[in-house]
């Protein structure tokens, strides 16, 4: 099994502290919010193999910190360089996972995670879920406060397959939103490749899984514990004062 963990995000809203650093290399309590990432991906035995994307300029940064960290870890990094881009515009997280599907002639399971996430859940739970629906798996989280959903992906499940989704709606039909974290079977791998091909809205992980639940069953497992998305400077003072 395979893990992509994406990281080449400008994280603007969090000027000026990513103007010169990575969101994803910020310090949550002494250490890079990658580090913590990894940690949780290596709860996952089967995971052979840990993918860290990067935009072009910040490219030497994860160089550094792959020099820095590596050693401090189990798994097996590479770092890829999202180079690729289309009428001036950065291509984003699903063009990269197909890039590094071909380079690297992957056909193993795997899991997305968005290098921004914070939490404290075990992800070998959300694994085991997985492996036992075999499909298409979104990790979710349930909010305390409704409204708050309006600044996420909202999702409604109905016998833990997604029925609905909702992009930042201003009346959330649901309290549960999705992480950015995903698992996703090797017998669908294809349909990556064709969605990157065809028309479509949005670049993003998520934005496939919602073209996805169309087409076929996409189930979703409600993480219990923490979590957060560092999107802006108030999350990520929230997230400071964590011992996650």
């Amino acid at each position: 099994m395979k893990c992509v963990i994406l990281c080449a995000g400008y994280g603007t809203r969090l000027y000026p502290l990513t103007k010169f650093i990575p969101k994803s290399l910020l310090p949550i309590n002494g250490e890079p919010i990658l580090n913590k990432i990894v940690r949780k991906v290596e709860e996952i035995n089967e995971i052979d193999e840990i993918f860290v994307t990067t935009s072009e300029e910040s490219y030497p940064q994860f160089e550094e910190w792959h020099k820095a960290y590596h050693s401090l870890f189990k798994k097996k990094i590479k770092l890829f360089k999202n180079t690729y881009f289309f009428k001036k515009k950065k291509l984003g997280g699903i063009d990269a996972i197909d890039k590094i599907m071909k380079k690297y002639k992957i056909k193993d399971d795997f899991l997305v995670i968005g290098g921004d996430n914070l939490f404290d859940f075990k992800l070998t739970q959300a694994y085991n879920f997985f492996k036992k629906v075999k499909s298409p798996t979104i990790i979710l989280h349930k909010l305390k406060d409704k409204k708050k959903a309006s600044s996420f992906g909202v999702v409604t499940l109905k016998n833990n397959i997604v029925v609905e989704f909702e992009e930042k709606p201003k009346h959330p039909k649901s309290d549960i939103i999705s992480t950015a974290i995903y698992f996703f079977p090797r017998k669908h791998l294809d349909l990556i490749e064709h969605y990157n091909k065809s028309p479509h809205k949005g670049d993003s992980f998520g934005n496939f899984l919602r073209y996805l639940h169309e087409i076929q069953d996409v189930y979703g497992f409600v993480a219990k514990g923490i979590f957060i998305d560092i999107g802006n400077l108030d999350d990520y003072k929230k997230a400071s004062k964590l011992e996650i």
